[in-house]
């Protein structure tokens, strides 16, 4: 019921910011509305991530797949990307009639075994890798597609390559989709940003109780899909970042802590200073340090 209810959160907020945006864009209003969005939706992964855990359970050790509630022991990363994959594609079908091909592949360089160095898996929630995955696969295909178009080339493949070491994954996707240029890299993972063109969506979000699943919600535009997905990876003490070259294209790393004992919940607390930074308003003025708004 809880999750329920809360399925439209993302989808309205994303609106709200759209309206936020056209009306005050200052440096100071933003990093504060930045700051605010990261701990409202991390908490809501957390919300989530406890109400998921318990119904699985339900006075279960194990769930009928192996699980213990929402967490595989044994998570198969490739497993993972290739469901990503396959569910990205169907939207990038339905907006571009046609996607890229996927090549990848997985070694787990602490396995000395060659027979089982092709199967990496580690302790994680597969909703989560999931939804970070799918976003990343979105973006790669909307680039690729469009990139292709303009060049009149054929569709190049999406490669990803999956590394486990004695302390934790890799997971590197690349694309050949133009890259994205210096100016606009610092501002990849801001929530009012987006290098695709903007979409208009309904006052009520656009979902229709269907939340990000929906159906009815764009492809790209939105703006939020690449900072959820750092929550997410962010929230076991994963991240992901970005290397890209403009006119070719570009690669997402996407970093897991193999070590279950390390992947600990990352949550935002509330003291003085946080409540200092949700209330800031003033405009920032740039100088030559801050080179993340300069380029």
């Amino acid at each position: 019921m809880i999750r329920r209810r809360h399925l439209d959160t993302v989808p309205t907020m994303a609106q709200a910011v759209f309206k936020l945006n056209s009306i005050n864009s200052s440096e100071g209003v933003t990093d504060t509305v930045q700051y605010f969005l990261d701990r409202l939706y991390t908490n809501r992964i957390s919300i989530h991530m406890l109400v998921s855990h318990y119904n699985a359970l339900l006075g279960e050790d194990k769930t009928l797949t192996g699980r213990v509630g929402t967490i595989d022991q044994n998570c198969d990363i490739l497993d993972v990307c290739y469901d990503a994959f396959d569910a990205a594609s169907v939207m990038c079908d339905q907006e571009y009639f046609d996607h890229p091909k996927l090549k990848a592949t997985a070694m787990d360089t602490s396995d000395e075994n060659k027979e089982t160095q092709e199967k990496v898996t580690a302790t994680y929630v597969p909703s989560h890798l999931h939804h970070i995955l799918f976003e990343i696969f979105k973006n790669s295909m909307r680039a690729t597609c469009e990139f292709s178009e303009e060049k009149g080339t054929d569709l190049p493949y999406i490669r990803v390559r999956i590394f486990k070491t004695k302390n934790d994954i890799t997971i590197k996707i690349s694309d050949l989709g133009g890259g994205i240029n210096r100016s606009a890299s610092g501002k990849i993972f801001n929530y009012m940003y987006s290098t695709a063109q903007t979409v208009a969506m309904p006052d009520d979000g656009g979902s229709y109780g269907a939340g990000l699943s929906a159906e009815t919600l764009p492809m790209h535009g939105l703006g939020y899909g690449l900072p959820l997905s750092r929550l997410y990876a962010r929230y076991f003490k994963g991240d992901i970042q970005i290397a890209s070259v403009h006119g070719h294209g570009t690669s997402v790393y996407v970093y897991l802590q193999r070590l279950s004992h390390m992947a600990q919940e990352n949550l935002p607390v509330f003291n003085a200073k946080s409540s200092a930074k949700l209330k800031n308003i003033a405009t920032q003025v740039q100088d030559w340090t801050d080179t993340d708004k300069i380029f």
